[in-house]
Formats: C-alpha cells, sequence, structure tokens
C-alpha cells in the first residue's frame, strides 16, 4: 500500500538473503494493516535481486537498488524520504524477527493515555532471545547499561531491529551513519531530545554466522564507540 495515509511503512534492508526474503517479504505481507513496504536491495550478488524482481509480481512494495553494498545505515536513509506511515519499522531481511510483533507495537501505543513516539522490540526484557549466544548476550548489556549510565535512559536493548518510531520523528533525526552503528546513532539521538523510548518483549530467533548473521566483532567496537561519540562528541 503507497499511498492513503498507511499506519505503518516498514523498510527492508537487503544485502544477500536469498534464502530468506520471499519468507520474510510474505509474512510482512501477511500482518492486517494498512502499511507501506520500502525494500532496499544493498548491493546483493547471490540472486537476491532476482528473488526481489520476482516477487514484485505478488507483492505491492517500492524496491530501490543500490548498485554496490553501502550498508544497512545507508538503506533507511535512502528510504525514509518515502515513508509516509504514521510509524516506521525496520524489517531485517533474515528470520530473526517476526512481523507478526508488528500488532503489538501498534496495542501498546493504545494502551497507553499519553502520546508515544518510539517504542523498541527488546530482545532481552524477559531474559535471553533464543538462539542468543552469552557472548552476544553479554554485548548487548553491555552497550545498554552504558547507554542508561551516560544518557540517564532505562533500556535493556539498544540495538534492536525493531524499532517502531513515528515516522515524522525518524525524519528529524537527520542520520548520518551507513553501516549497523545506525542503531546506536537512532537510540543517541532520540535520547538527546529527552524522547521517552519505551519497550516491549517480542519473538527473537537469533541465527548464527554460518546462516547467515553479518554482525562481527568490528561491528561491536563500532557501536561502542559510537555510544561514546553521540554521548561527548555529535551534536544532535
Amino acid at each position: 500500500m503507497k499511498g492513503n495515509n498507511p499506519l505503518l511503512t516498514v523498510i527492508i534492508p537487503v544485502f544477500n538473503e536469498k534464502g530468506t526474503v520471499a519468507e520474510i517479504v510474505s509474512k510482512v505481507f501477511a500482518v492486517n494493516m494498512p502499511k507501506q513496504v520500502i525494500i532496499v536491495d544493498d548491493g546483493s550478488n547471490d540472486g537476491t535481486s532476482e528473488v526481489l524482481n520476482a516477487l514484485k509480481d505478488r507483492f505491492d512494495f517500492e524496491l530501490t537498488t543500490h548498485s554496490k553494498r553501502r550498508g544497512k545505515g545507508a538503506a533507511i536513509i535512502d528510504a525514509l524520504p518515502f515513508a509516509s506511515g504514521k510509524y516506521t519499522i525496520i524489517q531485517d531481511a533474515d528470520l530473526e524477527y517476526d512481523p507478526a510483533d508488528y500488532l503489538l507495537f501498534f496495542d501498546f501505543v493504545e494502551s497507553k493515555e499519553s502520546a508515544v513516539r518510539a517504542v523498541y522490540g527488546s530482545r532481552f526484557l524477559n531474559g535471553r532471545g533464543r538462539g542468543t549466544t552469552r557472548a552476544h548476550f553479554f554485548a548487548n548489556s553491555l552497550f545498554a547499561a552504558l547507554t542508561n549510565i551516560l544518557f540517564h535512559a532505562k533500556l535493556t536493548d539498544i540495538e534492536t531491529g525493531y524499532k517502531f518510531i513515528e515516522t515524522n520523528l525518524l525524519k528529524e533525526l537527520n542520520l548520518r551513519c551507513l553501516g549497523f552503528d545506525v542503531e546506536i546513532e537512532i537510540t543517541a539521538k532520540l535520547l538527546k531530545r529527552r524522547i521517552r523510548i519505551e519497550e516491549l518483549p517480542i519473538s527473537y530467533t537469533a541465527r548464527e554466522v554460518k546462516q547467515g548473521k553479518k554482525i562481527r566483532f568490528k561491528d561491536g567496537l563500532s557501536a561502542l564507540f559510537s555510544i561514546i561519540k553521540y554521548r561527548f562528541i555529535t551534536g544532535k
């Protein structure tokens, strides 16, 4: 659904997810709500592009293609100007997150008496997400703890892929990070604006590197640096 003020814009950055992209797109469109879906093929070279082109015959989504890989942040930045939903959520193209949880976000927002502008789907609010390694859990807990101390917040999962944010607010953040560090940038800029970030537990099934997981140790170091950078160096 491209027009008529959809409730939700779903941005799907994709890089080399030939084996999962068709299933995740099907799951996104199975969620019964007015939505706009924007897919950004971030320079895939494994056959993902061909799968996406074939899917356009079945599903009504907008497709942007990068000639080479630029990063998750770059994909989000390119898609955001076209987002028209009241809220926007980022959907990874693997199967770690379940699009059925979109409805949880809307139920949560509607249950609140005051306006909610940002809700994070926490993988760790009720314990460790299914399949999450101890190292991954420890790293994410460390990043959350550091963020909470530096930004006076109370979050359990700052790098969750499910950030459900008012679209106009997300556009105002003027995102610049091109890689996975965009997750830190979004959180830091929201907290600097004194935006209250709510959390709710979501479904999550981690995959391993051999299954295509793209986060690496260097991305953890980048996240750590970004937390410090956005607290002490970079402005709003």
